[in-house]
């Protein structure tokens, strides 16, 4: 540990994870596939999730992204380089998503329902005589 206060909490950025806070309005740069471009912040969603603007003009032919395009994108650490970088979060991903959760809840209806059914079988009458 350093006695100088400047050296103290010196940490490289790239070792760093969650410290950055985007602002409305701010700028952040994303990651596209083949590129990185600077966007505009326009929400935030939460500490690891923004919508943001497509800024810069892109170059790549991988992707289908414009310059303008308002876009949602996620907080992820790199994995080759293990820095932190905000990646766009597809149509498709979000779709699929939204398909699983939707098949979720479909199915905890249903076995509530079919819960229900089971526990008015169980229950008997008690002004009917019951065979046994």
């Amino acid at each position: 540990m350093s006695d100088n206060l400047f050296l103290r909490n010196l940490v490289h950025h790239a070792a760093r994870r969650g410290d950055y806070r985007p602002t409305e309005g701010g700028y952040i740069t994303i990651s596209l596939p083949g590129e990185m471009l600077r966007a505009v912040v326009l929400k935030i969603s939460s500490d690891n999730a923004v919508v943001a603007k497509i800024d810069g003009v892109t170059m790549g032919k991988t992707h289908n992204y414009r310059k303008g395009d308002i876009v949602p994108c996620r907080r992820i650490v790199d994995d080759l380089l293990k820095a932190e970088k905000w990646e766009v979060i597809s149509d498709r991903e979000i779709q699929l998503a939204e398909v699983a959760e939707k098949f979720d809840r479909e199915e905890r209806a249903r076995a509530l329902l079919e819960s229900q059914e089971e526990e008015e079988k169980s229950i008997k009458d008690p002004y009917v005589m019951q065979k046994e």
